[in-house]
């Protein structure tokens, strides 16, 4: 590894004794892997992809955090990095078409089934409604962090929360009819 790329992973002490940031990088991997593991793995269908991608995200977070100013809303920041590298990951997928590998941990099958139609649904929907929605509902961030990590206007993001939504309920009526009917037996 070169000399650089280790100083760009760590940014020197002086920055922070200078008092730019306000929590050093071991602190926010503390502090929010947690959220933007949520976010990653409610996209991707594999594990070993979201595991990857959360890497790619606090990596790619270390490298920045020397160059940008006062983080006023690490977790927001984080976000958006993750959104970024989810696209690109779900870029690589559909250009590798590779088929998902059965999972072998503790979920029913049935979570399984429902997740799997969740992500089926929201790989039908727009890229923005979808993020909203996992946004909002898997990271449980508030319309205005939605809007913020999205790059919209509160009412922009309320209104796309309003039309993914409805585009969610419209494709998953069947979906969720059958997935119902099914549990039942």
């Amino acid at each position: 590894m070169e000399p650089n790329a280790t100083r760009m992973m760590q940014p020197e002490p002086s920055v922070w004794e200078e008092g730019r940031f306000a929590m050093s990088p071991t602190e926010l991997q503390h502090k929010y892997l947690d959220d933007v593991w949520r976010f990653v793995s409610s996209r991707l269908d594999r594990v070993e992809d979201a595991e990857d991608v959360t890497m790619e995200v606090m990596a790619a977070a270390f490298r920045r955090l020397a160059d940008d100013a006062v983080l006023a809303e690490p977790r927001l920041w984080l976000l958006r990095i993750a959104k970024n590298k989810v696209a690109d990951a779900l870029r690589r997928k559909y250009r590798r078409k590779e088929a998902p590998l059965a999972e072998g941990d503790s979920a029913t099958e049935t979570d399984h089934v429902r997740r799997f139609a969740v992500n089926s649904i929201l790989d039908q929907m727009p890229a923005d409604h979808s993020q909203a929605l996992v946004l909002k509902y898997v990271n449980g961030l508030t319309t205005e962090e939605v809007a913020e990590v999205l790059k919209r206007s509160p009412e922009a993001a309320n209104s796309l929360l309003q039309r993914a939504r409805e585009g969610f309920r419209e494709l998953g009526s069947d979906t969720f009819d059958m997935a119902v009917c099914e549990e039942k037996q």
